[in-house]
Formats: C-alpha cells, structure tokens, sequence
C-alpha cells in the first residue's frame, strides 16, 4: 500500500441479494446491534422461487451491474450437463509421453467465490445465466485446488 497510493483503486466490492418471490430479501449482511432483541421477528423463507441480483463497485471502474441471476429449478439439466463433462473426462486417452517443459498456472486469491463470479460475469456476458459456462483454465486437462493459509 505505501509503495502504491492508488491501490484502492484495485479493489472490488461486491455482494449479491436474493430477492424472493414472496417479498422478502436475503443478502446475509443483516445485522441487529442493540441492548434487547427487536419487538418484531420475521421469518424468511430459504427455499423457493427466488432471483438473485449481483453488483460489484471499484473506485476506478465505477458500478458492475446489477446482473440477475435466475436458478434453474430443474435437476435435470444439472445431471445431464454433469453426465456429459463425465463422459467426456472419461472419454480422453491418457496422454503417456514424457513432458519437456511444465506450466503451473497460480490462481493467487482465486477461491471458488471468486472464480464462480467471474464463471456467472463471463456466461452473462455472452446472453447466458452463467452457471452453465466454463473459464478457459476450467477446461485444463488436469487441474487441481489446493488451499493454504
């Protein structure tokens, strides 16, 4: 930060809101700050028909969105989209000659939050829900995550 004053300027905030169809919003930063509980307690739905709205804001870019997000309900797609990655994985030949060169590719501060974002801004920006697409290294013969504190 001392070596670059402008590096708020490279940070992103974000959040997404679910609002559901029965009126209610949930967006998990509600928080109750006081001596005694509220007069009033509502209880909110956690399943049901729902569309979900993310925006992002950065000092230099401005506002992100909002990009809506509708689920599909529908397990269905999910198994067949699954079944057909599998059976492609399934399908590839095992590539036995000896490597010359390796490339490791570091994803420094890309947790599945994040890349799952960029996975949705990437699908919606190509007409889609977001979910359904795929980043270019997703799509790397043999990945791995590995998590360090």
């Amino acid at each position: 930060m001392e070596r670059n004053a402008r590096w708020v300027n490279r940070v992103w905030f974000s959040d997404e809101a679910h609002f559901h169809l029965n009126g209610a919003v949930n967006n998990h930063n509600n928080t109750f700050w006081g001596n005694s509980p509220p007069e009033e307690v509502t209880e909110k739905q956690l399943k049901g028909p729902k569309v979900t709205a993310f925006v992002a804001y950065n000092a230099t870019h401005g506002l992100l969105g909002p990009y809506w997000k509708i689920p599909v309900t529908d397990n269905v797609f999910w198994y067949r989209e699954a079944e057909g990655e599998l059976e492609e994985a399934l399908n590839n030949e095992p590539n036995r000659n000896q490597a010359k060169n390796i490339i490791v590719f570091i994803g420094d501060g890309m947790g599945i939050p994040t890349i799952t974002a960029a996975r949705i801004y990437k699908g919606q920006q190509q007409g889609k829900n977001g979910e359904e697409g795929h980043l270019y290294f997703e799509k790397f013969p043999h990945v791995a995550l590995s998590k360090v504190s």
